[in-house]
């Protein structure tokens, strides 16, 4: 049992992670309303994935129960249980906010309410689970703060460039924990759920061999977190696995109870798992998406500087965590859990690096315990003395787990320097949303627009519209059409050309060439949804700069494309055309 004085000291501590990711932001939506020539968009970091998300929350606010991709031109057919929290969450906007105009920004706060809840959640959830494995209530904290806010090294590799692309504690969110308290809230609540989950799974002497409600209670929780991520459910299974060897290989006999609850829970998320399955084989759209949603892992240098400095941290631990397997199951877990993770986010799969998922938990666990067992005397660790030299222990304990938290500090002055200087992609140019506005207003729902990258991103979060091309896994063959829209921005088509562009379906004529013969019964499945004609084009510096190329001031209207088309809006160097 936790004591109610350490409920109170891990609430505040979440209150002040709370807090202290809410100010960068507090500080972005501040600078948007004293800002003229920009808007805040909503996120700090990953702001084309964030983007796709407040688009999520828009069907929810337009009355849409499924889910369905709104960044191709096809018409795809719509699924239910997809990214289910968002579309909810955007269901209650929608109930409170029916100026159209107003949707983006009260989506934008609606994300940020649900950001805070779902952070708080998983805080508290981490911190029973923490309290599972570790007695000592200072012990216990410090693992709560290196498994919230711990990082590697990566941002060494930002002040002194050593070549790497993509440090995972930078960029991999699945395998730390602050970019997710600090902007992504499904992946919060799936984590917290899986934590719980896993709680309840773990054998006690008043309940072995009988399924109770706990069994239930975890087999809900594990639902939800293949809601939030459809795929995590296969990372349970893995850890399910892993679980019951492990203590096999450590107890030397079978773990009878484990494996008939791990069975219990796995046959209650069973239907979630092969539906998940079934509509990304059988939904030909939905299986293109998922085939491009390519998150291979970084180079195995790059993860070993991320984790090194935990790793070490932890490595006096591991005798002691092997030590309590022997008599507790939990700790089998850990074990299990660590020796896994290096594995799954090689496996020759397209989203390797995601299986990476909650790693940070044990390892902080165990570096907690490292600390403790490092830095401290036997002395200090079981509070005997309060000498100076005890003094200086506990300082250099915090320092050190301090030094592990300098990435989450790093985060949060880009965030805050975002704040204060305002531009792309975090804000946006007043000018383009007045544009989206009037074709909110102007367009019916559905319309295709042929737009930049960036600008087809932002257009699901502030129109009904659909983009040609805008995010990479749900654009349908967003490479090929992505080079189409540069040959028409270019003015490199002939009219001929331009006619059958503007009219074609877009997945047959102007794909065929890039598509291999494996994917051509995939490709005209989905071509045969929809004739996608695209009505309108927007033509602003995004659309000049990616076709020109230059740094000069931008061409005179001489284009042969633009005498083709009517122009209907035209206000601060953003301009939209109709065809005709």
């Amino acid at each position: 049992m936790i004591p109610a004085k350490e409920w109170r000291r891990a609430i505040g501590f979440a209150l002040f992670v709370v807090v202290l990711t809410t100010i960068p932001y507090g500080l972005a939506f501040n600078a948007d309303t004293t800002n003229d020539d920009g808007s805040f968009g909503g996120a700090l970091f990953g702001v084309e994935d964030a983007n796709s998300y407040l688009s999520k929350m828009r069907l929810g606010a337009r009355g849409e129960f499924l889910f369905r991709l709104v960044y191709t031109p096809e018409s795809t057919t719509p699924e239910a249980l997809v990214f289910l929290p968002y579309i909810a969450v955007g269901q209650l906007v929608g109930a409170l906010v029916s100026d159209d105009l107003q949707l983006p920004r009260a989506l934008m706060i609606a994300f940020q309410v649900m950001r805070i809840a779902a952070d708080l959640i998983y805080i508290l959830v981490l911190y029973r689970f923490i309290a599972q494995f570790i007695n000592s209530p200072r012990t216990r904290y410090h693992a709560l703060i290196l498994a919230t806010l711990a990082g590697g090294l990566g941002w060494l590799t930002v002040l002194f460039p050593l070549g790497a692309q993509a440090m995972p504690d930078l960029t991999i969110p699945e395998g730390f924990s602050f970019l997710i308290v600090y902007g992504l809230p499904h992946l919060a609540l799936a984590r917290a759920a899986l934590l719980l989950g896993l709680i309840n799974l773990i054998p006690t002497p008043i309940d072995q061999g009988r399924l109770q409600w706990r069994v239930v209670g975890a087999g809900v929780l594990f639902n939800i977190v293949g809601l939030c991520v459809p795929f995590y459910l296969a990372v349970i299974y893995v850890l399910c696995g892993v679980w019951g060897l492990t203590a096999w290989i450590i107890q030397r006999r079978f773990p009878r109870a484990l494996a008939l609850r791990a069975i219990a829970v796995c046959a209650l998320t069973l239907p979630l798992f092969a539906y998940n399955v079934y509509i990304f084989t059988t939904n030909p759209a939905f299986a293109q998406w998922s085939a491009q949603n390519s998150l291979r892992s970084p180079p195995l240098w790059e993860y070993v500087l991320a984790y090194a400095l935990l790793v070490g941290l932890a490595f006096p631990a591991f005798r002691l965590i092997i030590r309590r397997a022997r008599g507790r199951i939990e700790y089998a877990l850990i074990i299990g859990w660590l020796i896994a993770a290096p594995i799954l986010v090689y496996l020759p799969i397209n989203v390797q690096r995601r299986l990476s998922e909650g790693v940070i938990v044990p390892l902080a666990i165990c570096a907690a315990l490292g600390v403790r067992r490092m830095l401290l005397s036997r002395e200090t660790r079981a509070g005997q003395i309060s000498s100076p030299r005890a003094n200086v222990q506990r300082w250099v304990a915090r320092i050190v787990i301090a030094f592990m938290c300098l990435t989450s500090v790093f985060w949060l002055a880009t965030g805050v320097l975002s704040a204060y200087f305002p531009g792309e992609p975090t804000f946006q140019p007043t000018s383009i949303i007045r544009a989206f506005e009037w074709l909110q207003v102007n367009a019916t729902p559905n319309t295709r627009v042929l737009a930049s990258w960036e600008t087809g991103n932002l257009l699901p979060v502030y129109t009904d519209l659909r983009p040609y091309v805008g995010l990479g896994p749900e654009t349908l063959y967003a490479k090929p059409k992505e080079a189409q829209t540069w040959r028409f921005y270019a003015d490199e088509m002939t009219p001929d050309e331009r006619a059958a562009f503007f009219s074609s379906t877009c997945t047959d004529q102007w794909l065929r060439p890039f598509i291999n013969d494996r994917n051509l019964p995939v490709l005209r499945q989905v071509a045969d949804m929809d004739n996608c004609a695209i009505q309108y084009v927007i033509y602003g510096d995004n659309e000049w700069f990616n076709a020109d190329g230059s740094q000069n001031q931008r061409s005179a209207f001489d284009l042969d494309w633009m005498n083709a088309l009517t122009l209907v809006y035209d206000e601060n160097g953003v301009q939209i055309y109709a065809v005709p």
